[in-house]
């Protein structure tokens, strides 16, 4: 396994490193154990070397549950935090992402050694958490999670300015987030949701990704899918003569028991959404949202931890299980990186342990997706909500467009009026009477003097 000594050292995207120098050959990973894209490899392929980041890329870093870091290995967990800050240049990490089950008890002491490490990364990278059902005491009120000294709304994490905002109903909870940053040009929308969320909070975190339908869409919640690539679904199979659910059937197949930790039948989140139904109700009809983050499972026991499944559009979705906590040592560390290349479509998966110094090149840890394309903004879509409407002149008449009521955004506004994202490219034209309609306001818009509104 290669090592990596202190990588501000080593050839980064910003040194004069020739990316075609570390790239390996299909056989050169096949040695290692590994291959490409959860698939076998293909003759004359030629896969990076995970060390070094292709110039243009950039890394959104996934932490798994760290709860036995926090109760037994609190060196091991700070090693993580460090390592990405050290890191950030060499690897171009633009955001974290965090799974939950933060602690493994809702006890103080844990809760400090979680602090202590993740404020590591205050002031350095960004990032989101969904807590997990460690992260609560018996009901998803009773917590540390929020305190001010944790991850509550005075802490630096609820501070930080790419947290966009949390579910309105409760304004002292940092429990349900989301998240907005750019990488590369490129939009990204994190939907950071409780274990097993509710209804209601489903229902918000649809308005939001309805909202921003340029950003590329991310759900990150603690429980979604088992090991092996199938979501936790607590419906009962119709076709099943023992009435069984599918969680149950899944249970006989794989020889051991997993539906009990289906979020559904933790008796304080029985009111909660598993993964089939957060699927059904927020991914699936969510054409930004290519891509599911999750924890909760130990991620090496079934297969592979990913699940690819087809949206309504027909477009992949990739979900990804991440959770080393069965391992030794807590899990040895292990951080997944998600490298976007510069296209921000193909992201190729990578892991590191910095307590291991060493580079995974197992299958299941070191393959690469391809992401749905993002639709490109609507010209004159300036609210972004994936139609031009009224709202969007409101919003150029009071400053919001790009260009502060430029005549070039009016046009592109006039141009595109009455359009969805969803309908073809052709641009039809406004109405005569509304262009005139228009055109009078616009006149006696610019004839009197402007104000702030």
């Amino acid at each position: 396994m290669f090592t990596d000594n202190n990588s501000e050292t080593q050839p980064g995207y910003l040194s004069s490193f020739r990316f075609e120098d570390y790239a390996m050959t299909a056989n050169d990973i096949f040695q290692l154990g590994g291959t490409h894209a959860a698939g076998l490899a293909t003759s004359g392929q030629t896969l990076q070397d995970p060390r070094y980041v292709e110039p243009g890329s950039y890394t959104i870093a996934v932490l798994g549950d760290t709860q036995n870091s926090s109760q037994s290995h609190p060196n091991i967990f700070d090693m993580q935090t460090q390592w990405l800050v050290d890191n950030k240049c060499s690897q171009n990490i633009q955001f974290v992402l965090h799974v939950g089950d933060v602690v493994n008890i809702d006890n103080t002491s844990q809760w400090d050694v979680a602090a202590t490490s993740m404020n590591t990364l205050d002031g350095e990278l960004n990032y989101a958490i969904a807590p997990g059902n460690h992260d609560c005491s018996s009901n998803r009120a009773l917590t540390q999670f929020n305190q001010t000294d944790r991850f509550g709304p005075s802490s630096a994490y609820g501070g930080q300015s790419t947290l966009s905002g949390y579910y309105p109903a409760e304004p002292n909870s940092r429990t349900n987030t989301y998240h907005t940053f750019q990488a590369n040009g490129q939009d990204f929308l994190v939907l950071a949701l409780e274990f097993g969320p509710r209804d209601d909070v489903v229902n918000w975190a649809e308005s939001i990704a309805d909202s921003l339908p340029n950003h590329r869409a991310i759900l990150l919640t603690h429980a979604y899918m088992y090991d092996g690539g199938q979501w936790f679904d607590d419906t009962v199979d119709p076709n099943d003569l023992q009435g069984r659910t599918f969680d149950q059937i899944r249970d006989s197949e794989v020889n051991h028991t997993e539906s009990i930790y289906n979020p559904r039948r933790y008796s304080w989140a029985s009111d909660g959404n598993d993964g089939k139904d957060l699927w059904d109700k927020l991914v699936k009809e969510r054409e930004n949202l290519s891509l599911v983050i999750t924890g909760h499972q130990f991620d090496e026991l079934d297969g592979y931890p990913y699940l690819l499944t087809q949206n309504n559009e027909g477009k992949d979705v990739y979900q990804v299980l991440v959770n080393q906590q069965n391992r030794t040592n807590g899990g040895d560390g292990w951080i997944r990186l998600l490298e976007f290349s510069p296209d921000g479509e193909t992201v190729t998966v990578k892991s590191y342990s910095p307590y291991l110094e060493e580079w995974s090149y197992a299958s299941d840890e070191f393959f690469t997706i391809q992401l749905a394309p993002i639709m490109e903004p609507l010209p004159g879509d300036f609210d972004e909500d994936g139609d031009v409407d009224g709202e969007d002149f409101l919003l150029w008449q009071r400053g919001g467009a790009p260009n502060q009521q430029s005549s070039e955004d009016f046009v592109a506004w006039k141009s595109n009026y009455g359009t969805a994202a969803s309908q073809i490219s052709t641009i039809p034209e406004a109405s005569s009477l509304f262009l005139l309609t228009s055109s009078a306001f616009i006149l006696g818009f610019w004839s009197r003097p402007r104000r702030s509104i």
